[in-house]
């Protein structure tokens, strides 16, 4: 179950100790959009998220998203960010991820994957070797497939218990 485990476990992209990335050289930070960033029926960033990654841009992060959802609105989110984003990703495929990695002109081992879900998010990094970052979902509504994931997330991980 190693595959299902991740490098780190936050509550949310808020908390996570990005001092501690960027001065272990991992500087590149590829993001999930739905229930990571923001709820999956929300049409828009805050103002929150927006000054999130430019603080993070500011300290020097390359920053991408990489998302299962459709490519229409990973655009609208991405331009809001001021990054780039790839949608319709199909995780845990890796074809994006890849995509990423050269659009970036960075490495594996400075890229951290940034999700809510361990059968797409974490375990897609596992299989490109990269480290993730596992946070709460912001929002409880789901997708089927999410739901049904969810369930069986809950036989690996304890949410809650928090770790870095």
């Amino acid at each position: 179950m190693e595959e299902y485990k991740p490098w780190k476990y936050y509550k949310d992209i808020f908390d996570i100790n990005y001092d501690y990335l960027i001065n272990n050289n991992y500087n590149t930070l590829v993001f999930d959009i739905d229930n990571t960033i923001i709820n999956n029926r929300t049409k828009n960033v805050s103002y929150k998220e927006i000054d999130l990654f430019r603080k993070l841009k500011d300290m020097g992060f390359k920053i991408i998203i990489v998302s299962n959802s459709w490519p229409w609105r990973v655009r609208r989110i991405s331009k809001s960010l001021g990054v780039k984003g790839f949608g319709l990703s199909f995780k845990p495929l890796i074809f994006n991820i890849l995509k990423a990695k050269r659009y970036l002109k960075t490495s594996y081992e400075n890229m951290v994957l940034i999700g809510d879900q361990l059968f797409t998010d974490v375990y897609a990094a596992y299989k490109t070797g990269i480290k993730s970052i596992l946070v709460d979902p912001v929002d409880v509504y789901e997708s089927f497939i999410t739901i049904f994931n969810r369930g069986r997330e809950n036989d690996i991980i304890n949410r809650g218990d928090y770790y870095e």
